[in-house]
């Protein structure tokens, strides 16, 4: 057999395992709490298929799926404290490993990439995410926390975390498109994955990569011009301090 032969028939071969491979590829099914199933059986949702995003990110369990329902048991130091509880419930840009803690895996980000010299981070997100009133989950929102809420002088007295402030300089963001946001920094910053993990939410007392602008821009004043009548409305002077009572809490 002459080499040309032999690489037509590498990429006949090819092409046959490409195709028996998609012949072959299942719908996958997906399941729901009972109470959300429902909720789907009476009219007052869609059904799970819908609600998920493209590619959702299916977790592996460390041990084995576990049953709904039940009660669940915490060690916390104060009464009120249920941080552990409001992380295992929350989802988070980058996930970490929790079997071993040495890997980063995606979460609602569904890809990132670091500059090769550290001064240059995107993030994709995964495409369908919603909020869990329906609304879609993009990268205005991620844009929204950083531009109205961390550099907002009235919304935010301290500026951004530390942490996005390496060299001294607020971090530059620029938003690509609905799905893709790309942070600068003035100085290498390879650490900058860690800080869209379960890390940058022990800063303060809100989540610290983004909020829900479809909801929160009511309370704002540069997106509603009553906003400053809403929080008087609600006991506060100005639009921003009843703004500040509605930022997602990280449950510390």
């Amino acid at each position: 057999m002459n080499k040309h032969k032999f690489i037509v028939l590498v990429v006949l071969a090819i092409l046959t395992l490409s195709f028996t491979s998609f012949s072959y590829a299942q719908e996958t099914t997906y399941n729901e709490a009972p109470i959300l199933a429902e909720r789907v059986a009476a009219g007052e949702l869609p059904p799970v298929a819908e609600r998920l995003p493209v590619n959702p990110d299916v977790v592996t369990p460390i041990d084995q799926v576990g049953t709904y329902g039940g009660t669940l048991q915490l060690l916390a130091d104060v009464p009120t404290s249920w941080g552990d509880a409001s992380n295992i419930i929350r989802a988070f840009l980058i996930e970490r490993d929790h079997a071993t803690g040495d890997q980063l895996l995606p979460g609602l980000a569904e890809s990132w990439a670091l500059s090769d010299d550290g001064m240059e981070f995107s993030l994709t997100l995964r495409e369908g995410l919603k909020w869990s009133d329906g609304a879609p989950f993009t990268t205005d929102d991620l844009v929204f926390m950083w531009e109205d809420i961390y550099m907002n002088a009235e919304v935010t007295p301290g500026g951004p975390p530390p942490f996005f402030q390496p060299g001294g300089e607020p971090m530059q963001v620029e938003k690509v498109d609905d799905l893709t946001i790309i942070y600068r920094f003035s100085v290498p910053y390879y650490v900058a994955p860690y800080y869209f993990t379960h890390w940058g939410d022990w800063y303060g007392s809100q989540q610290c990569c983004f909020q829900a602008k479809h909801v929160l821009s009511r309370y704002h004043i540069a997106y509603n011009p009553d906003a400053d009548a809403l929080a008087q409305e609600a006991g506060f002077e100005h639009s921003y301090e009843l703004l500040q009572t509605k930022l997602v809490s990280n449950g510390a």
